[in-house]
């Protein structure tokens, strides 16, 4: 109530001592009442304000989504990449396009960077005889290596020449 004295007085020019003198008297009757507010914070129940909690749940999703990576739905990263017979090699030196066929008869169509095998490897280059595909491997110390494998066109014993 004194602040609201005090905006009043000086919005009329009459700011002075005795708008201060009833703004300390107001402040005198509050202390010996005892009114004063003083917060005190108990943390019984409730989570510590200082504890990161942004951590914990990165990794809980970092963690699911290593499983659901394992577990794939494509069938070109079911299967490892060694199982796979390249067939073919289309297109020019700008944009080419490769075929590989898995254990079981089906064709798929690679580009450059088509994920493919069990180690989520990409496909890096396509060439004319074969194409390169880089892995990240996990090595026994927790971290990754990258290892480039080739897959060469496989060329027919019989083929006839004209």
């Amino acid at each position: 109530m004194g602040i609201v004295t005090c905006i009043l007085a000086f919005s009329m020019g009459l700011c002075g001592e005795a708008v201060v003198a009833s703004s300390n008297a107001d402040l005198k009757s509050r202390t010996e009442i005892g009114t004063t507010a003083s917060y005190v914070y108990n943390p019984a129940g409730k989570p510590d304000p200082f504890q990161p909690f942004i951590e914990r749940e990165t990794i809980k999703k970092k963690k699911k989504l290593e499983k659901l990576q394992t577990l794939s739905i494509l069938p070109l990263q079911r299967i490892s990449i060694d199982q796979f017979k390249l067939v073919g090699i289309a297109g020019d030196d700008k944009r080419r396009m490769a075929i590989v066929e898995d254990p079981k008869g089906k064709f798929y169509p690679l580009f450059q960077g088509t994920y493919i095998g069990q180690n989520n490897g990409m496909v890096v280059k396509i060439l004319a005889d074969h194409i390169i595909v880089e892995e990240k491997v996990k090595t026994g110390k927790g971290r990754t290596k990258v290892e480039k494998i080739t897959i060469r066109l496989q060329k027919e014993d019989d083929e006839v020449k004209l």
